[in-house]
Protein backbone atom coordinates (compact mmCIF):
# COMPACT_ATOMS: atom_id res chain seq x y z
CA UNK A 1 0.00 0.00 0.00
CA UNK A 2 1.60 3.23 -1.27
CA UNK A 3 0.79 6.67 0.47
CA UNK A 4 0.18 8.34 -3.08
CA UNK A 5 -2.01 12.03 -3.58
CA UNK A 6 -2.91 12.04 -7.30
CA UNK A 7 -3.39 15.15 -9.18
CA UNK A 8 -5.92 13.60 -11.61
CA UNK A 9 -8.08 10.91 -10.04
CA UNK A 10 -9.39 8.15 -12.90
CA UNK A 11 -12.67 7.33 -12.70
CA UNK A 12 -11.57 3.81 -14.66
CA UNK A 13 -11.22 0.64 -12.77
CA UNK A 14 -8.05 -1.61 -13.09
CA UNK A 15 -10.13 -4.23 -14.23
CA UNK A 16 -11.55 -2.31 -16.95
CA UNK A 17 -8.51 -1.00 -18.25
CA UNK A 18 -7.31 -3.85 -21.44
CA UNK A 19 -4.31 -6.05 -20.18
CA UNK A 20 -1.50 -5.64 -21.93
CA UNK A 21 2.08 -8.43 -22.61
CA UNK A 22 3.53 -7.05 -19.20
CA UNK A 23 0.84 -7.52 -16.23
CA UNK A 24 1.94 -4.33 -14.54
CA UNK A 25 0.83 -2.16 -17.33
CA UNK A 26 -2.81 -1.78 -18.76
CA UNK A 27 -3.94 0.11 -21.42
CA UNK A 28 -7.01 2.71 -21.05
CA UNK A 29 -9.17 2.65 -23.97
CA UNK A 30 -11.10 6.13 -22.71
CA UNK A 31 -7.96 8.25 -22.70
CA UNK A 32 -5.74 5.98 -24.77
CA UNK A 33 -3.15 5.77 -22.33
CA UNK A 34 -1.02 3.21 -20.75
CA UNK A 35 -1.11 2.94 -17.63
CA UNK A 36 1.36 1.45 -14.98
CA UNK A 37 0.79 -0.53 -11.71
CA UNK A 38 3.44 0.73 -9.41
CA UNK A 39 3.86 -1.27 -5.81
CA UNK A 40 7.02 0.57 -4.84
CA UNK A 41 7.90 3.95 -4.19
CA UNK A 42 10.35 4.12 -6.67
CA UNK A 43 7.91 2.82 -9.25
CA UNK A 44 5.89 6.05 -8.38
CA UNK A 45 9.16 8.27 -9.13
CA UNK A 46 9.52 6.62 -12.32
CA UNK A 47 6.06 7.30 -13.61
CA UNK A 48 5.39 10.52 -12.76
CA UNK A 49 9.22 11.56 -13.70
CA UNK A 50 7.80 9.95 -17.53
CA UNK A 51 3.90 11.78 -16.85
CA UNK A 52 2.59 8.28 -16.91
CA UNK A 53 -0.77 7.37 -15.40
CA UNK A 54 0.01 5.07 -12.59
CA UNK A 55 -2.21 2.40 -10.19
CA UNK A 56 -1.41 1.72 -6.80
CA UNK A 57 -2.97 0.07 -4.14
CA UNK A 58 -4.70 2.63 -1.74
CA UNK A 59 -5.79 1.10 1.41
CA UNK A 60 -9.17 1.61 1.25
CA UNK A 61 -11.50 -1.20 0.71
CA UNK A 62 -14.58 -3.26 1.34
CA UNK A 63 -13.98 -4.43 4.93
CA UNK A 64 -16.91 -7.43 3.86
CA UNK A 65 -14.52 -8.87 1.24
CA UNK A 66 -11.35 -7.78 2.27
CA UNK A 67 -10.92 -6.65 -1.03
CA UNK A 68 -8.55 -3.53 -1.40
CA UNK A 69 -9.32 -0.88 -3.65
CA UNK A 70 -6.58 0.34 -6.68
CA UNK A 71 -6.30 3.87 -7.24
CA UNK A 72 -5.88 5.23 -11.10
CA UNK A 73 -4.80 9.03 -11.93
CA UNK A 74 -1.54 10.57 -12.56
CA UNK A 75 0.42 13.21 -10.17
CA UNK A 76 2.83 16.17 -10.93
CA UNK A 77 6.56 15.75 -10.44
CA UNK A 78 8.29 18.53 -8.28
CA UNK A 79 11.07 19.12 -10.64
Amino acid sequence: VLDCELTFKCQQTWSSLQPTENHRTRFCPECQKRVLFCSTPKQVEKAVAKKECLAFWSGAGDPKTGMVTVELGRMEGSS
